[in-house]
């Protein structure tokens, strides 16, 4: 291969550093979705979020994208975390209960809506990386994987939930001293 060769296939494969950045990217997102007060509407806005970041995942991978056929892969894959799963939507039900149940949801349901689209990104990006498409997925097998990627996410999602609320208070301070 020439340098040139070599510079092109280079340029055309997806870092996962760059992937990583587009999930936390997400992640963000999903933290103000769970911040929404109205019960299911939450989750129903964590399900587009999540279908968006597999769109642009597949782009990156240049993997042809169908939203039914993925519509029909996430909620299978979801299902690996019921327990966890049914947690998001108790505290989005419990949203409706005034002070109590909308500071819970304000706690807990961010840093879970985080995990969840820590785990579908990560499960695309292995997926992807390994040659799979959208139409070789077997949730079967993805299922302890996105487990694995949930649990982990949990802890990612709290540290960058942490991270960004106290990069809020900084700039609050700062604004303050300004005034």
């Amino acid at each position: 291969m020439t340098e040139t060769q070599d510079e092109t296939d280079e340029s055309e494969e997806v870092s996962r550093e760059e992937m990583d950045h587009l999930i936390r990217n997400h992640m963000y997102g999903s933290f103000g979705i769970g911040l929404i007060p109205f019960p299911f509407v939450d989750i129903a806005a964590l399900t587009i979020l999540q279908v968006k970041l597999v769109k642009e995942i597949a782009d990156a991978y240049e993997i042809p994208f169908s939203r039914e056929k993925i519509k029909n892969v996430l909620f299978p894959l979801v299902s690996a975390v019921t327990p966890s799963f049914i947690a998001p939507s108790l505290t989005s039900l419990i949203k409706v209960v005034p002070i109590v149940g909308q500071t819970a949801g304000a706690v807990t349901m961010p840093v879970i809506s985080g995990a969840v689209t820590y785990a579908t990104g990560q499960v695309f990006v292995s997926h992807f990386e390994s040659g799979g498409t959208l139409l070789n997925i077997n949730v079967a097998k993805m299922k302890a994987h996105y487990s694995d990627m949930f649990e982990k996410g949990k802890g990612i999602a709290l540290n960058l939930k942490k991270e960004k609320e106290k990069e809020e208070e900084e700039q609050k301070e700062t604004a303050a001293k300004e005034d």
